[in-house]
């Protein structure tokens, strides 16, 4: 964090140090939270439980990432699960800390800084899914879930699901990509070899 040295020091202070093997959940969607988490170490999974019984993959957030705050705040059910994808190691904030803190000018100004981060990624991919071809979509949603980890564990199902076309479809997107060196395909998943060249494929 951007924070002056007292400030770091006074928040690292307030936080508890929690450990999670990879695959634990640590926050259940629907559940209540109460309080702020900061990624130290590792990386977490996040996931979208539908009604019908579906789940969508979010994304994966790594060290530095703040989650739950904003249902904490609001004293509203989280919106999404999160699981251990690696092994993580997280600072965790009581809400009546967190409250405090954010009384601080510096500590809402980056709390803000976070928030614009969130909302410009959710704009990207609102313009990809209505703008973009659908191996340019793919492209957007498999830079999306890469930002912190080379190692995709989403079915071809599953993205077609994400992107809004068929199996086959992606199919044959994916082996573009592989042919091209840019992914490695596996059963369950994928591989990003060369992260770059999937930027340099998008408008």
């Amino acid at each position: 964090m951007d924070l002056p040295n007292d400030l770091q020091n006074a928040f690292l202070d307030a936080c508890k140090i929690r450990t999670v093997e990879a695959g634990e959940e640590f926050l259940k969607q629907g559940d209540i939270c109460d309080r702020l988490i900061m990624i130290a170490h590792g990386v977490a999974q996040l996931t979208y439980d539908h009604e019908e019984g579906l789940s969508t993959l979010i994304g994966f957030d790594g060290a530095g990432n703040i989650l739950g705050e904003m249902e904490a705040l609001a004293e509203e059910p989280l919106i999404a699960t999160c699981s251990a994808f690696k092994p993580l190691v997280l600072l965790e904030l009581s809400r009546p800390e967190l409250i405090k803190f954010m009384q601080n000018p510096i500590f809402i100004r980056n709390y803000s800084r976070v928030q614009v981060r969130r909302f410009r990624r959710d704009n990207e991919l609102k313009a990809a899914d209505h703008f973009f071809s659908v191996d340019q979509k793919l492209c957007s949603h498999l830079l999306n879930l890469s930002v912190h980890t080379q190692t995709i564990e989403q079915s071809q199902a599953a993205l077609a699901n994400a992107i809004g076309c068929t199996r086959q479809t992606i199919n044959k997107e994916l082996n573009t990509l592989k042919n091209a060196g840019i992914i490695e395909i596996r059963k369950g998943g994928l591989n990003i070899l060369q992260r770059d060249r999937l930027a340099e494929r998008l408008p």
